[in-house]
C-alpha cells in the first residue's frame, strides 16, 4: 500500500517502517475491527479484531471485500462509497457475517483516502449487538406497558413530577376527545 516515490535515507525508511509497526500494532489490540479496502474492493489490511470477530484467517479475509462479508451491502453500493470524497468521514448501520453464518449488527465509521493514485477506503466496524438487544427489550416492554393499558376498561395514564403525560389508554384518549394518546403526550393533565 506504501510505496516509495522519493530517495529517502535508511535512517527515515526504519523510522516509516517502525511507525508502520507501532500503527498495526495498535490497531491490532483495538476492539473495534478496522478493514482497509482497494480501489478493487478487495481488502488489503484486516486488523485482529476482524479476523477474532468473523472467524475467518487473515488470509481468508484478504481474499475477500465487503459484500463477502456484509449480506446487506452490493458490489455497486461499494462503488458508491468509493465515490464519497476524500478525508469527508462516512457512517453507516449494517451487518457482517461470520464464518459460521451469524449475523453481527454493526456501525460503520470510515473515509476514503487517496494514496499513489489509488483509492482506499479505510474502515472501522464497531459490534452493536448489545445496543440492538437493549433497543429491542425497551421496544418489547413498551409494547407490553401500551397493551395493558388499552386492555383497562377505564381511563389510565402515566405522567411525570411536572403533571406532563407520558403515557395513557385509549379510554383515556376517547375521554380527552383524542383519536389517539400520542396527541396528548406531553401536555399536562
Amino acid at each position: 500500500m506504501f510505496r516509495q516515490t522519493t530517495t529517502v535515507g535508511s535512517t527515515a525508511l526504519t523510522a516509516i517502517a517502525d511507525s508502520i509497526r507501532v500503527l498495526g500494532y495498535a490497531l491490532d489490540l483495538g476492539a473495534e475491527s478496522v478493514f482497509i479496502s482497494d480501489d478493487e474492493i478487495r481488502f488489503v489490511y484486516v486488523n485482529d479484531a476482524a479476523v477474532r470477530q468473523l472467524g475467518y484467517s487473515r488470509a481468508e479475509l484478504l481474499r475477500m471485500g465487503p459484500p463477502d462479508i456484509d449480506p446487506h451491502v452490493t458490489w455497486e453500493q461499494c462503488l458508491q462509497i468509493f465515490q464519497h470524497p476524500q478525508g469527508h468521514p462516512f457512517t453507516f448501520e449494517t451487518a457482517h457475517r461470520t464464518q459460521t453464518g451469524e449475523v453481527i449488527p454493526v456501525d460503520i465509521h470510515g473515509v476514503n483516502l487517496d494514496i499513489d493514485g489509488r483509492r482506499y477506503a479505510v474502515a472501522v466496524a464497531r459490534d452493536i449487538s448489545a445496543r440492538k438487544r437493549m433497543q429491542d427489550e425497551l421496544q418489547r416492554k413498551e409494547e407490553y406497558q401500551r397493551t395493558l393499558l388499552n386492555n383497562f376498561p377505564f381511563a389510565v395514564w402515566l405522567k411525570d413530577r411536572e403533571g406532563r403525560l407520558l403515557a395513557g389508554n385509549d379510554a383515556l384518549a376517547r375521554a380527552a376527545g383524542k383519536v389517539r394518546m400520542a396527541e396528548g403526550r406531553g401536555q399536562h393533565i
